[in-house]
């Protein structure tokens, strides 16, 4: 009887000792869950917690050198868009940066945007692109004016283009009303992803614009890519020009 007894007692020790185990086993899951919420996620991607905190983080930048008559003019109801000029750069990345300024332009609402492609430009002058800084001939507004019934023409200049991170480009632009030959609106300013305000602002831009819903985009990528950071740029620049 005392055999039977001690090997119950034996049977009845190794049930609780596996019922303990058990438990201890689940709290430990449970430790580990609990702690794993209380670690900094700082090694997340851009769509962590943190990272969506860090990107909201800071001033915003606002442009500061530019000019305007004030409120925009009621007689500009259309505007036509000169391709971008730079000095030392044309292809892609230029056709690519007009579809972008273009696009923001647009969305602005203010006027009714007319492209004039580098083409019709190189047929008309003998030339891809126009300086704003450069004596223009007379007959070159009237021909706007009179093809596309524009009350204004707008110039823009690529003065600075790092594509390296940190990128850099700086943008002049001027906004010229048909008959008076008045600026209506200038902008003149570098934009830097090596800026603190600058990698915020954009960063709010490219969460706000949806580029990061792609699943290889993070917080930073507007940082290192020039195509997406000149599209935050073109908002900036048009930003400033003032409503009616």
């Amino acid at each position: 009887m005392s055999k039977i007894k001690e090997v119950k007692d034996k049977k009845a020790s190794k049930s609780i000792f596996r019922k303990n185990l058990r438990l201890a086993y689940r709290f430990s899951l449970l430790a580990t869950g609990i702690m794993g919420m209380m670690l900094p996620t700082g090694c997340q991607s851009g769509h962590g917690k943190v990272s969506k905190v860090q990107d909201f983080l800071g001033p915003s930048y606002r442009p500061q050198n530019f000019y305007s008559v004030g409120a925009m003019p009621e007689e500009i109801h259309r505007v036509v868009y000169l391709p971008v000029y730079y000095d030392e750069y044309e292809g892609d990345f230029l056709e690519a940066i007009d579809h972008d300024f273009v696009s923001a332009l647009t969305q602005t609402s203010l006027f009714e945007v007319v492209v004039v492609s580098r083409k019709e430009l190189l047929d008309l002058l003998g030339r891809r692109q126009l300086t704003s800084v450069e004596r223009l001939p007379i007959e070159l507004f009237e021909y706007l004016e009179q093809k596309y019934a524009a009350d204004a023409v707008l110039f823009t200049d690529l003065t600075q283009y790092s594509p390296y991170k940190p990128i850099d480009i700086g943008i002049r632009s001027k906004l010229i009303a048909m008959e008076s030959k008045d600026i209506l609106w200038a902008f003149d300013e570098v934009f830097s992803s090596g800026n603190p305000s600058v990698s915020v602002s954009a960063r709010r831009f490219q969460r706000s614009s949806d580029l990061s819903t792609q699943p290889l985009q993070t917080a930073e990528t507007i940082l290192r890519s020039p195509r997406q950071f000149s599209r935050y740029i073109a908002f900036e620049v048009f930003g400033t020009i003032p409503g009616r």
